[in-house]
């Protein structure tokens, strides 16, 4: 069966219409427009919600399992593909509402957010700058996730970047310059984790910040496209003092 999608036009409207749609999240099931779907060059993975619901929670130490579900449900898709808001606003309203309709509108404390701004924050594109919830969790295990020679996936590197949220879609992963390069992506999160118990020990999120900006501040000035995750060691170890001194949590 093939995957489906919302239209381009239906996604939009959603998205732009979330107040005068709340009534319809507040049912455990989206009344969308079955009319404003079209079917995606690939195939549906059926049965993904029923993979991901036995790892429902508020903890990422345990929702980073369904996130990898869902990353391998969809590992073979482009980048282009992976990035099409219509499919994720589909799967978010359709496929796997039931899974976002019982993590963040079923007793989740808003923060002082109004529910349209929650259902924005979690289910679309808050500001046009935040993935959403789903299209967030499969891009942190994509980023992360390593394969031995024999091509079995290693989650070693992603459930260390679940369980340290300061460094999820907020922190490192949100600096568009180090997240489209997984060389860089992947250099300093291993950074992190191998510095964890010492330089990473107190203000993680403040010098986890201090890494990308030295990192950014670096490409503006140097090709960075060919840096191993070596190159990035090195280059972070010489500046391991100032990293240090940062503690503006």
């Amino acid at each position: 069966m093939r995957q489906k999608a919302f239209t381009k036009e239906y996604a939009e409207e959603l998205e732009f219409n979330i107040e005068s749609n709340l009534a319809k999240y507040g049912s455990d099931s989206f009344d969308y427009n079955a009319k404003a779907v079209v079917d995606l060059p690939y195939e549906a993975h059926e049965g993904l919600l029923e993979e991901m619901m036995p790892f429902l929670s508020t903890e990422a130490k345990v929702e980073v399992d369904a996130a990898i579900k869902l990353y391998e449900a969809y590992k073979d898709l482009t980048p282009l593909e992976a990035s099409y808001r219509p499919f994720w606003l589909y799967l978010s309203h359709v496929e796997l509402y039931p899974y976002m309709h019982k993590r963040w509108l079923e007793g989740e404390d808003m923060e002082g957010e109004s529910l349209a701004e929650h259902i924005d924050s979690h289910f679309f594109y808050k500001h046009q700058v935040l993935r959403s919830h789903l299209e967030g969790m499969y891009w942190l295990v994509r980023k992360s996730v390593e394969y031995d020679d024999n091509s079995i996936p290693d989650y070693t590197y992603t459930r260390f970047l679940f369980s340290r949220r300061v460094l999820g879609d907020r922190g490192i992963a949100a600096r568009k310059f180090l997240f489209a390069n997984d060389r860089l992506f992947k250099g300093i999160l291993k950074y992190i984790m191998k510095n964890e118990d010492t330089i990473f020990s107190h203000h993680m999120q403040a010098r986890a910040t201090y890494c990308a900006k030295l990192l950014n501040a670096k490409g503006a000035v140097v090709e960075m496209s060919m840096w191993t995750e070596k190159d990035v060691e090195v280059f972070l170890d010489m500046n391991k003092a100032t990293i240090q001194l940062q503690d503006n949590d």
